[in-house]
């Protein structure tokens, strides 16, 4: 794949910390464009990293490579099936400069800190043991990044998309970010849903206790939310006026016994199962009156694929039951047996019409 030429130096400048915001946001939108195009500069900034590529240098890929290939002995290729690919891991040295675009909350004073990033791309999952033995199942189109002395002083954790998390317990608490929310946590079992392109995040607990936090400003509570097992809390990255509230729980993944709104923008569901939000690791896929528009995010994500409606109302039908943790055939072929619903499936992409 060409890479255009301003593309390269955008990628030059995020690797060594020169980045503008402007910049940034342009190599972004590019990266965004397609899984090829963020595959394609996951693999330049992996070459980068091994090549030692000096600063300020336009990115010759080519060269790079060479060098890659003669100091660095290549890894094994990894073949792996389409549920549990492996995940691009990758130690990146943040200057202050970097740092500030990714975290602006945080304090500078920290730039010179060394983070591991894990990379997911959609058609994968992966398993992650922490360095303070804590677990984390990592769902498909994700990023993780932590630092490197991991629990050493601090246990924090970014979090752009899916992951499930079993906490080791210690007195360091636990902080996973995402956006403008904080979920910290001691020991314990839980689920964050929290991606970048969604316009809410979720947390949902199954044991042990968790404390969540919105600094966004839009929440009347300035206090952290506490939750217990079988609690979940959402967190809307908009106001959610009266109208609207019913809703959006409604919309939301898991049965609802008890709702409270204690915030504009925050809606806390009780008594709840909680299949349904974290069964996406298991070999049995729980589906709670989920509509087909959402559904098919999360399988455009699951399998990789593209998905197209050509009958737009086809997207409020709604779904309940368990899908098994199957190829895509398989899985449409169910589908399409409780829906009116026809698919064609070509190459990447999925087209959904009515029956």
């Amino acid at each position: 794949m060409d890479i255009p030429h301003h593309i390269e130096l955008l990628a030059v400048k995020y690797l060594n910390g020169t980045i503008s915001r402007v910049e940034y946001q342009e190599l972004t939108d590019w990266v965004n464009l397609s899984a090829a195009n963020r595959l394609e500069f996951d693999r330049l900034r992996e070459i980068w990293l091994a090549a030692n590529v000096d600063k300020g240098a336009r990115f010759d890929s080519g060269l790079a490579f060479e060098r890659f290939e003669r100091e660095i002995v290549k890894p094994k290729s990894i073949t792996s099936s389409y549920q549990w690919a492996a995940a691009v891991a990758v130690f990146i040295l943040l200057s202050g400069m970097l740092l500030y675009y990714f975290w602006p909350e945080h304090d500078h004073t920290e730039a010179a800190m060394s983070y591991q990033e894990i990379i997911v791309p959609n058609g994968s999952r992966s398993k992650i043991r922490l360095p303070d033995s804590s677990y984390i199942t990592v769902n498909a189109g994700t990023t993780v990044r932590y630092n490197t002395d991991f629990g050493k002083i601090s246990r924090d954790i970014w979090l752009d998309g899916e992951a499930y998390f079993v906490v080791r317990k210690s007195a360091t608490p636990f902080i996973v970010h995402s956006g403008s929310v904080q979920i910290k946590a001691v020991g314990t079992e839980f689920n964050v849903r929290a991606y970048s392109s969604e316009d809410q995040i979720e947390t949902t607990l199954i044991s042990g206790k968790v404390l969540v936090k919105d600094t966004s400003g839009l929440s009347d509570l300035p206090e952290e939310v506490a939750l217990l097992p079988n609690q979940k809390l959402i967190v809307a990255k908009r106001n959610v006026s009266p109208d609207d509230e019913e809703a959006f729980a409604a919309s939301t993944v898991g049965g609802i016994s008890q709702v409270s709104k204690p915030a504009r923008n925050i809606i806390k569901q009780e008594h709840i199962d909680p299949a349904p939000n974290v069964s996406w690791k298991d070999e049995e896929w729980v589906i709670y009156r989920e509509s087909l528009g959402d559904l098919s995010v999360r399988l455009e994500r699951r399998y990789n694929v593209r998905i197209i409606f050509v009958d737009d109302h086809l997207k409020s039908f709604r779904y309940n039951g368990t899908l098994p943790d199957e190829p895509l055939e398989q899985v449409l072929k169910m589908m399409s047996m409780v829906s009116p619903i026809r698919y064609t499936v070509t190459g990447k992409t999925v087209v959904f019409s009515e029956k």
